[in-house]
């Protein structure tokens, strides 16, 4: 009996793992305009969309995600679009930078008194597309293929991580190959405000590695 629980225990746990529905995330953001997140604060004072996800495209560094929970915003994520290079075809590695603006970068004394993030997982999804025009089409629902580890200092400072993508993870047999990514980055661990238990990132950025 035990065990017949524990395998419902685990076959519900990976139903939701596999819940999330990564190619409506693809389409939402090939586009590059949207960034789909878990959640985003909203506070009564202000407009519903101040504190939501968009705002770290916008690029202003007095403006922020913002998440707020009981548990400082761990657990929750946003996906963005990673510029890499040679995004067509089977040539690897595939290179991108990611740079992130963590906390609110407004000034100072609201970094710190906001968290920040002290580490994150990175994951990161590789999208199979029909080539040429009809690149916003999925050949294949998207992939996971591969996983960071990104720690950061506590300094208002843009950080700066490098993305390699050594292959490709779907086999695909076809003529032409394109291949998109995004990312998926997941709150792991917090500095903590010293007035607030708002998680903030000002600016999340991904530009071709040179």
């Amino acid at each position: 009996m035990k065990k017949y629980i524990l395998m419902l225990i685990v076959f519900g746990f990976l139903s939701a793992e596999d819940s999330t529905d990564y190619s409506s995330i693809f389409f939402k953001i090939s586009q590059k305009s949207e960034r789909p997140a878990s959640s985003f604060l909203v506070d009564n004072k202000y407009e519903k969309n101040r504190y939501s996800s968009d705002k770290t495209i916008d690029g202003k560094d007095n403006t922020a995600w913002v998440v707020s929970t009981d548990s400082g915003g761990i657990g929750e994520y946003i996906c963005f679009w990673i510029n890499i290079e040679n995004e067509s075809g089977f040539d690897f590695p595939k290179k991108s930078v990611l740079k992130i603006k963590n906390g609110l970068f407004t000034n100072k004394s609201l970094y710190y008194a906001n968290n920040r993030l002290k580490s994150a997982k990175l994951e990161i999804y590789e999208c199979d597309v029909l080539y040429g025009q009809d690149a916003t089409r999925l050949r294949n629902k998207p992939v996971l293929n591969m996983t960071m580890k990104l720690d950061f200092e506590d300094e208002m400072v843009e950080q700066q991580f490098d993305i390699i993508i050594e292959k490709p993870k779907p086999q695909v047999k076809a003529e032409s190959y394109q291949f998109f990514y995004f990312g998926k980055l997941i709150i792991t661990d917090i500095y903590k405000g010293s007035k607030y238990n708002d998680t903030c990132i000002s600016e999340i950025e991904t530009e071709c590695f040179e």
